[in-house]
């Protein structure tokens, strides 16, 4: 009790003193040596791209990294390992080459003076053996000739994958795929050096990560990663942070009061703390001498799932759909920090904007329900600790308590719902989100087919007319018919919806005032090699 009551104080006179602004947060430390402080808001999970999961530390994951392509700040494809491609058979082969200047970061596995070496092809072919038997294998299951076979070991190789000499990497597909780039423009698909994993069986992930990109690790632990720039990277940057500091603060309490009081450089605004910091969007006046603020409208969207084969009646999951209200909830309950979603994919993804503009109509919602199979009877609505899910899932019960349909809040931690989502026991409801480490609608679209690829299909959903679509899809050839077809694919699902998508979030980043230029993908890939530090 005596400890109880000792966190308590402590816990308060921080919260109470992060209402007390500290005068001269600019350090000239900080100026002196370009080094920023960031904390992250979840534990780090791994440093092994193959292995990594959380959007979290994927933040850190990413500085270390890079793919053969990836995103410019404004969502652009652009090369990254790779200095260039072609394909050929219609979208059937891929061929990249790749830099002669791509230096690994140094160290002593590499023979040689400068304990470094350049990538090879043959790196890429390791990585992607690699990723294969990892967390993202779901990315190309059914696309990479031999990828299926090598992922259930009937094959020692990925015969769809092949070299021609050090600089040269092709990928042969099972079918033409002119959206294949938008699936690598993600650093989870990380070129590593064989030799450094070999040498690091066991701590390779944990105190050991070399890859290619802007910073190399020094230092980590399970509460702090230290990175410092890369010397022989290999492109420009406009950025003059020499070291980064990514460090654990899950409290954001606690985490808010360590930035205002000038521990930490750069951090995400929590969504509780929005109002202190913002108005309208914008940094309050009183504030501006002092700090900077940042936003970025990454790839995301906020849902309430519904398991199609327990909620077999698509009037029932319309009724649900059309009974919520998404603007009190974007507008008011996350004052304006997001917009209401008409569909899984952000609007403006490649020219996409989403056909369906639902909106509330709670006579319509009521009449349908009165029409379907529901009996009255109680649905679990699973809902994580995620930052304003509990408070969502209130106003959705609200909601579907005023059409008739009664409902329960299941509030359990993020691990345990994503496990429950992913086992027999996922209940009818469900609120989720998704971080979409994809740059192009048609491969969002995967959530309405019966077999998704790349993405998991969570709700059960299908319908034979979006199947047919999808078949067009795959044959597509430019970006107007490729975004006609999603269009249509949506039409068709918003009648029986596997899902009510609720808001798509913008992301707010406070600074001291000596950062600028922070750049965010819509990947949500802090591009901190162009971030400043200074007046």
């Amino acid at each position: 009790m005596k400890k109880t009551l000792i966190a308590v104080v402590v816990a308060g006179a921080v919260i109470a003193g992060a209402l007390i602004w500290r005068s001269g947060t600019t350090s000239p430390r900080h100026e002196k040596l370009a080094e920023v402080i960031i904390p992250l808001e979840g534990d780090i999970q791994t440093l092994d791209p193959a292995a990594l999961s959380d959007p979290i530390t994927s933040r850190v994951v990413w500085q270390i990294y890079e793919g053969l392509v990836g995103l410019n700040e404004k969502n652009e494809v652009t090369p990254m390992l790779a200095e260039s491609w072609h394909t050929s058979e219609g979208g059937k082969k891929w061929s990249f080459r790749l830099r002669e200047n791509a230096f690994f970061h140094r160290n002593p596995v590499f023979v040689g003076e400068k304990q470094t070496r350049v990538v090879k092809a043959s790196d890429v072919v390791f990585s992607y053996e690699r990723l294969a038997r990892g967390f993202g294998s779901f990315v190309f299951q059914g696309l990479i000739e031999g990828f299926d076979e090598y992922v259930k070991k009937a094959a020692p190789t990925i015969t769809g994958i092949t070299t021609a000499g050090d600089r040269e990497v092709t990928f042969t597909l099972t079918r033409p795929d002119l959206s294949f780039l938008y699936r690598i423009t993600t650093p989870y698909l990380a070129i590593m050096a064989p030799e450094v994993l070999e040498a690091n069986k066991e701590q390779f992930g944990r105190t050991v990560a070399v890859g290619t990109g802007p910073f190399r690790l020094t230092t980590a632990s399970p509460t702090e990663i230290t990175l410092e720039r890369h010397p022989d990277y290999w492109r420009p940057t406009t950025g003059n942070v020499q070291r980064v500091v990514f460090r654990v603060e899950k409290n954001p309490q606690l985490r808010v009061a360590a930035f205002r009081a000038g521990n930490y450089s750069l951090m995400q605004l929590p969504f509780e703390f929005r109002s202190d910091f913002l108005d309208q969007g914008k940094l309050r006046p009183e504030l501006s001498g002092q700090l900077v603020a940042f936003e970025a409208a990454t790839f995301n969207v906020h849902y309430l799932g519904m398991d199609s084969q327990q909620l077999r009646d698509p009037k029932l999951r319309h009724a649900i759909s059309i009974a919520i209200d998404r603007d009190t909830i974007a507008k008011k309950l996350l004052a304006g920090g997001a917009i209401p979603a008409r569909g899984p994919v952000p609007p403006g993804m490649q020219g996409y904007e989403p056909p369906v503009n639902l909106r509330t109509d709670l006579a319509a919602a009521k009449k349908e329900v009165a029409e379907s199979s529901y009996g009255g009877e109680e649905l679990v609505l699973l809902v994580s600790s995620l930052p304003n899910h509990a408070d969502v899932a209130q106003v959705v019960q609200s909601n579907l308590l005023t059409i008739g349909i009664k409902s329960r809040i299941d509030l359990v931690d993020l691990n345990t719902l994503v496990s429950r989502l992913f086992s027999k026991e996922r209940p009818p409801l469900f609120m989720a989100s998704s971080d979409w480490i994809y740059a192009a609608p048609e491969l969002i679209m995967d959530v309405f087919k019966r077999s998704a690829q790349p993405n998991p299909n969570l709700f059960g959903y299908s319908d034979d007319r979006a199947e047919a679509l999808f078949v067009e899809l795959a044959k597509a050839n430019d970006r107007a018919q490729i975004n006609r077809l999603c269009a249509k694919i949506e039409t068709i699902a918003a009648a029986g919806p596997p899902a009510a998508w609720l808001y798509h979030v913008t992301n707010f980043y406070v600074g001291q005032r000596y950062v600028s230029n922070l750049q965010v993908t819509g990947n949500n890939h802090w591009l901190l090699a162009e971030l400043r530090t200074g007046q």
